[in-house]
């Protein structure tokens, strides 16, 4: 079968136009090619740091979800496995998990000021109002969701701006550098 066209005729564009939108495109494709540099480099020191990258590819995914989703969905991981014959288990030192295993108070603040920020984030780049803000006013993690919502509407005006505007976070398929090379 013969491939159809993709073009619909002759241009209904000036020739200045045409080399604008060109210019924008490449500068965005570079863009874009750094930011796979830095994810692909970030992916790369986190895994030879011992990080299972699709474990935390998973956890990524269970944090954008509503708690609730998140209980059912071990809920039925874990019905599913036992009628498997392959029962999870439903403490955590099953898994080995030990004390020594658990982060720093250290690293646990700064990943809640993280966390905040993001939500922030998420709630901005999508409309939310400013005063969906879910912390108390005045404390570090007010100012941190603000902050995150701040740049989630920077990035909506961004997006109007150039004619391109973001999509959420939530991505499909794996990722090329977890795959066993070849």
């Amino acid at each position: 079968m013969a491939r159809k066209s993709k073009t619909n005729g002759p241009p209904t564009i000036e020739p200045e136009q045409f080399l604008e939108h060109l210019r924008a495109c490449v500068e965005a494709d570079r863009q874009l090619e750094k930011a796979r540099d830095l994810r692909k480099a970030a992916r790369k020191r986190a895994k030879a740091a011992g990080v299972a990258l699709a474990d935390m590819d998973e956890a990524l995914v269970l944090s954008r979800m509503e708690s609730a989703t998140i209980a059912q969905r071990f809920r039925n991981l874990s019905r599913y496995s036992e009628w498997m014959g392959k029962p999870l288990g439903t403490q955590a030192e099953l898994f080995g998990a030990t004390d020594d295993q658990k982060p720093s108070e250290k690293a646990t603040a700064q990943h809640a000021e993280w966390a905040a920020e993001e939500a922030g984030y998420d709630e901005g780049h999508s409309g939310a109002a400013r005063d969906a803000n879910p912390y108390p006013p005045g404390t570090l993690f007010a100012a941190r969701w603000d902050a995150g919502w701040a740049r989630g509407q920077a990035d909506i005006v961004e997006g109007l701006r150039t004619g391109t505007p973001k999509k959420g976070r939530k991505g499909k398929g794996g990722h090329p550098e977890d795959r066993p090379a070849a």
